[in-house]
């Protein structure tokens, strides 16, 4: 149930996770069904379908976030090709007779990995509705550069909380919502990583599907904590990059990251 560390990961696909949290839910633990629907930002139905549909409204909408991408600099890195010219020998292949022995450093973009990013949408009931959408828009704008960029990412939303006690068991549901090698899906990444009923309807309803005895260590009940909000999964050594819960953080990551991975330089507003 749990590893030596008291941790326990729950993986899923956005379908399976659909499937697990339209299972009838145990009496004392609901909250998924009783947010309203101003705190969760849609009906429970609603919740549901988008999670394989996806939120095309909230897509549109928070598009007008990535007018950051729009300050782009794409900055290419430094790469070696070899000719009959260049302005420098390759010793190894001039005397092995390879007519191509000369070397040129040229600036030109090269293939960068596969990125496996983490997004942490746990937050305390506190946080509004237009802070998770304001935090998911910063994600997706590091998605969509890195995919301009032709840097493929895994996408995985996680919902990760501790029990608040000296045991220090945490919790982690994690959803796969964007394969690498598949065409991106915004409908579905904006769903997921920037409307609130992802975690509040869906992120709540995983954590009622679980066994009686977690959602007691939890307190996963009607009347209770749901746990303590964590600003990362437990297994963060897992991924390449975990975005951040708070929106106060995100646009620091997004700079970084794409400056990082991409060679991508985002330029200050002039406004």
């Amino acid at each position: 149930m749990y590893d030596e560390h008291n941790v326990r990961i729950q993986r899923f696909t956005a379908e399976e996770a659909q499937e697990v949290v339209t299972r009838e839910a145990p009496e004392d633990s609901r909250m998924s069904r009783e947010w309203s629907t101003e705190k969760a930002g849609e009906t429970w139905d609603e919740a549901v379908r988008m999670a394989v549909d996806g939120d095309p409204k909230s897509a549109r909408g928070l598009k007008k976030y990535l007018g950051v991408l729009a300050r782009v600099r794409q900055g290419n890195r430094s790469v070696t090709r070899w000719g009959e010219a260049g302005s420098q020998v390759d010793v190894a292949r001039y005397i092995s007779g390879e007519p191509e022995c000369m070397m040129e450093t040229v600036r030109a973009r090269r293939a960068a990995p596969i990125l496996k990013i983490a997004v942490e949408r746990c937050v305390p009931h506190f946080v509004t509705a237009e802070e998770i959408r304001a935090t998911g828009a910063s994600v997706l704008a590091v998605v969509e550069a890195l995919r301009t960029a032709g840097v493929a990412a895994e996408i995985w939303v996680t919902f990760s909380i501790s029990s608040g006690g000296g045991d220090g068991h945490k919790l982690s549901e994690q959803v796969l919502v964007q394969e690498a090698g598949r065409a991106l899906d915004l409908d579905r990444l904006a769903y997921w990583v920037g409307n609130p009923a992802a975690f509040r309807r869906l992120g709540f309803a995983l954590y009622e599907q679980e066994p009686q005895s977690v959602r007691n260590t939890f307190h996963i009940k009607t009347v209770g904590s749901y746990g303590s909000a964590q600003s990362q999964p437990p297994n963060k050594d897992e991924f390449d990059e975990v975005a951040p819960s708070w929106s106060s953080d995100a646009e620091a990551w997004l700079r970084e990251v794409l400056n990082r991975r991409a060679g991508i330089e985002v330029l200050e507003s002039q406004e």
